[in-house]
Parts: C-alpha cells; structure tokens; sequence
C-alpha cells in the first residue's frame, strides 16, 4: 500500500502494481464477441428457407404464367409473414425447406464457446474448478480457497486502518489495533 499525498491510499496485490485481474481482459473481450457470434448462429439455426420450385412440362415450358407464378409467391408470402424464421424463395421445379445451418453446429458451438472460457481462465492463471465447482467435493476446496485469498486481502486492509487510526489518536503509551475478523458464513460456527 502507498499512502498518498491527499490522503488517499492504493492496496497493491502483486509486486508491479499491476491490477490483478488486468491480464485477462483481451480474453474475456474474445468470450463476450464469441459468445455474440453465438447467439447470431443459434437465431440462425431457427431461420428456415421455403424454396417453391415452379413445374415445367416435359418440353421445359413453364407450367404456369410468370403473373401467376408471381400470385402463388405472393400468395405463400402472406401466409408466412408471421413467421420470422421462415422466408419464400420461388423458382422452377419442387418444393423443399432448407436449413440454413447444419444442425451439428449447437455441439460446434458449445465447444467453441468452451475454447474462448478456458482461454479466459488461463488468462487469469487459475482453473475454472477453482470459481465454478462442478460437485460438492470441490465446492468446499473453492471456499476455503476464497477464504484464504479474502483474508490476504482483508490482512492489508487490517494494516492500513491500524495505521490510520494510530496516526490520527494514538498518544503516548497508547497504541490500537485493529483486525478484522475472519469470519464468513461458512465457517461462522468455528468463531
């Protein structure tokens, strides 16, 4: 901790006065721009084509008029306009509706996504089991681990209002402390 001109202070966590956290930034700015890209491909793979293919007879005429061809497409147009997911394409022969992305892309998408969140921890230097337990085994690892990073904090905490109030009212022969305590919720029943 650096005590300041103004009073101010600054609790420095690493030995470079580097924020903690700072070196996963372009990590997570990757995750947030994966995960848009995601969320384009999941409205994508709701989006269906309907494709009207007009008959032609056995000497490659059209079977209907292009006016009337132009009525069915309105005419199937209309019925689907409500549908947000579904657009019309007319043209010559059967019809078909066509996906617009290979189903297998939603596994194709988790595993993406999954690349971009590890690539994220390791950024931060740490594993993801560490934050977002997976069973309850490792659920009490990571509060004990939180705990034991909390109290490295909280220890500067301790130091800087020690010295703050011992600048402001200690006087000869008197000297505070003070600490706070290292409870939390989880182990409020050992204190």
């Amino acid at each position: 901790m650096i005590p300041a001109s103004s009073g101010g202070v600054t609790f420095c966590f690493a030995e470079d006065s580097t924020p903690e956290l700072i070196t996963a930034i372009p990590e997570l700015a990757d995750l947030k721009d994966a995960v848009g890209r995601e969320e384009k491909r999941d409205e994508n793979e709701l989006y269906k084509l309907l494709i009207q293919k007009m008959p032609i007879d056995n000497d490659g005429h059209l079977v209907f008029e292009l006016d009337e061809v132009e009525q069915i497409h309105n005419g199937v147009a209309a019925m689907l306009q409500d549908l947000d997911t579904v657009d019309v394409l007319t043209t010559f022969g059967d019809t078909t509706l066509e996906n617009l992305q290979d189903s297998s892309a939603a596994s194709q998408s988790n595993n993406r996504l999954e690349k971009y969140t590890k690539n994220a921890w390791e950024a931060l230097g740490t594993s993801e089991l560490l934050f977002n337990p997976e069973n309850s085994m490792s659920l009490g690892y990571v509060i004990k681990r939180l705990e034991s990073t909390m109290r490295q904090y909280l220890n500067m905490y301790d130091t800087w209002i020690r010295y703050l109030i011992n600048t402001r009212f200690s006087r000869t022969g008197l000297v505070f402390d003070f600490e706070i305590l290292p409870t939390t919720v989880f182990n409020i029943k050992e204190y």
